[in-house]
Order: structure tokens, then C-alpha cells, then sequence
């Protein structure tokens, strides 16, 4: 079998390693890039067997997404006839289906979403039944050079739905880029916003983060010695410590207890499970942790086992998750004991 492996090239050694948790005793072979013109964060595959794509074991870090490839078909720019023919013959007209699709350096001038419409209606004058908001099958078509990857999947049933988590999150930060990062860990991580109700942000500016808890309806208690933007935030819910974490005495919080704790600062993975120790016994017991793991060398292996060595005193369900927005950086979560 045949598939596709979603990986961040800057991540793809460490990706192509969690591979194990997918196909054990399965023979997983790497096919040419250069074949299909995939680009760099797309890997095709072949495996002996079928590899198990979700389950509760298997919580990849630096594995985006991996779709099984049911076709690949040649194609033209604006001609999809071929890629229409192959879904009538896999598709049952009583089953709902979404369209995904993702436009790698092909042929075809159209973006996503204009392809996807074009498929889709096609596909609906032969009596198939598209369903954007809950369908029951989703359908991937990635494009690559003159080639279409036609992908299959039942709704759920692979590490995420959504094939492209940038044009999903289309909207404009207000602060920041590290808006959709906090986001995207909050979906991640399943983090259960009615909890929040005080929130301790460290290295918080420009303000962010702070920016999206304290719209939720947060409290949101701000420490940086840099300056957030105050125009832009609803200050009503924040408060802002004009100092550094490190230079905040412990005392001064007296009987506050915070039900997250976030860390999105730039300095080593230690020195930032360090500060959540350090404030750990300022966080109600089952409170969030969320923090950002800086990979500032080539030794991210090394720097995930120190900063969880250091956590797990005081921190149990750690994860950590490569997402979309992070670059040279990983997202930890964690719950306190």
C-alpha cells in the first residue's frame, strides 16, 4: 500500500523515526520525491501492510498527517475528468463526502478551494452527496507536478480531517502569529476552555497568547519586561507585570492560584520547564500547562527528554506536538498533579 506522510522538513528525521508506532512488523519503504515533484514536507510511502493512522497509542510529535493513496492519476490544468471517473467508481452515492485539496507546484494555475468546487459539483450532477459541515468520507486529492493523489478516509479516522491547517485558521492575527499557535494547541491538546478562568502568561509579549486566552473570557495575569500592545487587547481582563519571570518572588501571588500555566518565551527548553516548576505551586491541582519547547540546535531529542525529566516532578500527561505554526519549536502540554 501506498501513502502519503505529512512531516515538517525542518522535523523529517524525527518524523520518518515515529513511523514505528504506525506499521509494526510492516516493511516501509521510502519512494523517490523526485518521481511525483511532492515538494519537501510530503513523503510518499509504500508498506507491506496497512498502517494503523489514529488509535489512543499513537499521539505523534512530528507527524502532521499520513493519507492512504488510493490512485494516482495524470492530469491537466483545469481537467479533472480523470480524478471525477476515479471517485464515481470508489464512491457510494448514500455516503456523504468532503473535498480537500492541496496544490503542490502541479500544473494547475486554480487554487484549493476553486478545485475542490469543481470536483464537487461534478460529483453532485452524478447524484453524489457533498456534505461540507458533516460528512461521512473525506476525500483528498493532493496535486504535484502533473500528478493527483486520490486519498480516502472515513471521517475521523486519520490523525486530523482538515489537510491544510493554515488556510483553515485564513483569518489575520491581531497581535501575532503566535495567536494561531495557542490555537492550534488548544484544539490539539482538547483543552477545556470553560475551565479557564485565571491565567498566568509568561513571556507574553507582544501579547498573543494573552490576546486569545483573555478573549475567551480569561483573567489573564501578563509577565514580560517588554511591552504588549495595549491597544489591541482587552485590557479590562489582563493585568501586566512589567518584569521577568525569573525576578518575580512567589509572595507576591499570596493565595492566587491559576487554573493554566503558559510559557511561550525564547530561551532554552530547560530554563523554561525550570519557570514552571518555579510556579507550579502557584496552579490549582489539573491546571493546564502549555509551553513552548525551542529547538535552538539540531538536538530536539535531547532537549524533549530534559525538559520532561524536569516537568514530570511536578507535571503528569505530558505531550508535545509539532504544530502548524511552530517553526523551529515544539508545543508541551501538560496537566499539574
Amino acid at each position: 500500500m501506498r501513502y502519503l506522510l505529512f512531516v515538517d522538513n525542518r522535523f523529517r528525521k524525527e518524523g520518518l523515526e515515529e513511523l514505528d508506532k504506525y506499521g509494526k512488523d510492516a516493511a516501509i519503504s521510502l519512494e523517490k520525491g523526485g518521481k511525483y515533484d511532492l515538494g519537501n514536507s510530503i513523503i510518499m510511502l509504500s508498506s507491506s501492510k496497512s498502517l494503523k493512522l489514529k488509535g489512543k497509542t499513537i499521539q505523534p510529535t512530528f507527524i502532521s498527517n499520513i493519507l492512504p493513496v488510493s490512485s494516482i492519476l495524470k492530469f491537466k490544468h483545469g481537467d479533472y475528468d480523470e480524478i471525477v471517473r476515479c471517485l464515481k467508481k470508489k464512491l457510494k452515492k448514500n455516503i456523504s463526502f468532503k473535498i480537500e485539496a492541496l496544490n503542490v507546484n502541479s500544473v494547475s494555475k486554480e487554487n484549493a478551494k476553486s478545485i475542490e468546487v469543481k470536483i464537487g459539483q461534478e460529483l453532485e450532477k452524478l447524484g453524489f452527496t457533498a456534505d461540507l459541515g458533516n460528512p461521512s468520507i473525506m476525500v483528498y486529492i493532493v496535486l504535484a507536478a502533473d500528478n493527483a493523489f486520490v486519498c480516502i478516509a472515513k471521517k475521523g479516522a486519520l490523525i486530523k480531517d482538515s489537510l491544510d491547517e493554515f488556510r483553515k485558521r485564513h483569518r489575520k492575527a491581531l497581535i501575532n502569529r503566535a495567536e494561531f499557535k495557542i490555537e492550534e494547541a488548544f484544539d490539539a491538546f482538547d483543552i477545556d476552555k470553560k475551565r479557564l478562568k485565571l491565567v498566568l502568561d509568561i513571556g507574553a509579549a507582544p501579547g498573543g497568547w494573552t490576546n486569545y486566552v483573555s478573549r475567551l473570557g480569561a483573567k489573564v495575569l501578563a509577565v514580560d519586561p517588554a511591552p504588549l500592545y495595549y491597544e489591541k487587547l482587552n485590557m479590562k481582563n489582563v493585568v501586566h507585570i512589567n518584569k521577568g519571570a525569573q525576578d518575580i518572588e512567589l509572595g507576591a501571588f499570596r493565595n492566587i492560584r491559576f487554573d493554566a500555566l503558559l510559557i511561550d518565551a525564547n530561551i532554552y527548553p530547560s530554563k523554561s520547564a525550570e519557570l514552571a516548576n518555579k510556579f507550579a505551586d502557584k496552579l490549582n491541582k489539573g491546571a493546564y500547562l502549555v509551553l513552548t519547547v525551542k529547538i535552538v540546535d539540531r538536538k530536539a531529542a535531547k532537549h524533549i527528554r530534559e525538559a520532561k525529566e524536569l516537568l514530570s516532578e511536578k507535571y503528569g500527561s505530558i505531550k508535545l506536538k509539532k504544530l502548524p505554526h511552530n517553526r523551529m519549536e515544539l508545543t508541551l502540554f501538560a496537566i499539574r498533579r
